[in-house]
């Protein structure tokens, strides 16, 4: 309870500490920060996140992002890049550090620091060094007591990150509920994975990254094996960008299906990386810090590619004849996508986003609406934006 902020990373946290320090940031941060619950677990936890935003800026002339941790609860160090971005926004944005302010100001800025509270609770407190973390605390608290776990129960509950309906059931998982990677009874069935795609249904993030421990590496979409990413394939561009050093880029560590960036990227075009870490768990404050700070530079790259820093992007909005927004789905030019993807612009204002690949001068687009309606633009990317498309 007496945890400041000013000490985020003197210990691992619990989703009762995770939580006293969100309130605190944003008790700290009231103007640039809100706090919500978008979901609670099979154990009655939310599951918080924190928006960061420059409010003076309208909602629809910024695209959002994402920053996640702990779909694996075993994971704990997930937490602590999550929860490191958060504190290196705020904390920059109060000194001035004209990075963070230009993030703040040009982007809505989400981060879910612990998607599943149950299984890092069962981690911290009754998995802890019973050899067998894989079996229950990486996954979360389907069918498994709230306050005690035997060797039997602690094999139940859902791997969150073979859980995502796209590709559900297709590989890298288990069909089996005392498996480590047990898929669940259906794809989204889990009260933590239809949390967060309900939030991205509602903000259509432009890019995200979840955190996991560990392996060094950013992990693009498509993880599932045999899937065809779209071409140009500007997410595995992206993602060397992104890395960070010592780090490599893979489509896949082993071919897994239900994966939550295989789901984002489908749905709605976001460039979506899993970040596997370079440590699990270290006991060591030192190791622990020194890893966190060979992450840290990677959402801040993320975010200005976003931002169109050294990156090229055309981005803008799409309304009916009466102004309304409209819910298109946003084609370009000499891009072709495999698998029935279709690429929206955001139900609440029309605004869209996309990274082009780099050298890219001109693009042409074409928004299509309800019935047929479109609207084509061919856009020079020196232009100056955003592009307002009406669809009639």
């Amino acid at each position: 309870k007496t945890l400041q902020i000013g000490q985020v990373h003197q210990t691992y946290k619990d989703p009762e500490m995770v939580a006293h320090l969100l309130q605190a940031y944003h008790e700290a941060f009231p103007e640039i920060t809100r706090l919500q619950t978008i979901g609670k677990t099979h154990h009655g936890r939310s599951i918080l996140a924190l928006e960061i935003t420059d409010p003076s800026v309208p909602d629809r002339d910024k695209p959002a992002v994402f920053l996640n941790g702990a779909h694996h609860g075993h994971e704990l160090l997930s937490v602590e890049y999550a929860m490191d971005a958060i504190d290196q926004l705020l904390q920059g944005h109060k000194a001035g550090d004209p990075s963070a302010m230009r993030w703040i100001r040009g982007l809505k800025i989400w981060v879910v620091p612990m998607v599943n509270p149950d299984g890092l609770w069962l981690t911290m407190n009754i998995h802890h060094g019973a050899g067998r973390e894989t079996l229950g605390g990486r996954k979360n608290g389907r069918d498994i007591p709230r306050t005690q776990c035997d060797d039997i129960t602690r094999r139940r509950g859902v791997d969150l990150n073979r859980n995502y309906p796209y590709a559900f059931d297709s590989e890298g998982h288990s069909k089996k509920p005392d498996r480590w990677n047990y898929r669940g009874p259906a794809g989204g069935s889990e009260p933590e994975t239809q949390a967060v795609m309900a939030l991205a249904d509602k903000e259509r993030f432009v890019a995200a990254i979840t955190f996991h421990t560990k392996g060094s590496m950013v992990i693009t979409p498509y993880t599932v094996g045999g899937h065809r990413n779209p071409q140009p394939d500007v997410a595995w561009a992206v993602a060397e960008k992104i890395a960070p050093v010592g780090f490599s880029v893979k489509q896949s560590m082993y071919p897994v299906s239900g994966t939550d960036q295989d789901w984002l990227y489908h749905s709605f075009g976001t460039l979506s990386y899993i970040l596997e870490g370079d440590q699990h768990n270290p006991v060591s404050t030192a190791a622990r810090m020194a890893s966190v700070q060979r992450v840290r530079p990677s959402f801040g790259r993320l975010f200005d590619a976003v931002l169109g820093r050294g990156t090229p992007r055309i981005y803008g909005h799409v309304r009916d004849a009466a102004g309304s927004p409209v819910e298109a789905e946003i084609r370009l030019e000499g891009h072709t996508l495999h698998h029935g993807e279709r690429w929206t612009s955001r139900p609440s204002d029309g605004r869209f986003d996309r990274l082009l690949p780099e050298g890219t001068q001109r693009i042409g687009i074409t928004a299509l609406g309800v019935g047929g309606t479109q609207a084509q633009a061919e856009v020079s990317t020196a232009a100056a934006l955003p592009l307002e498309l009406v669809v009639q």
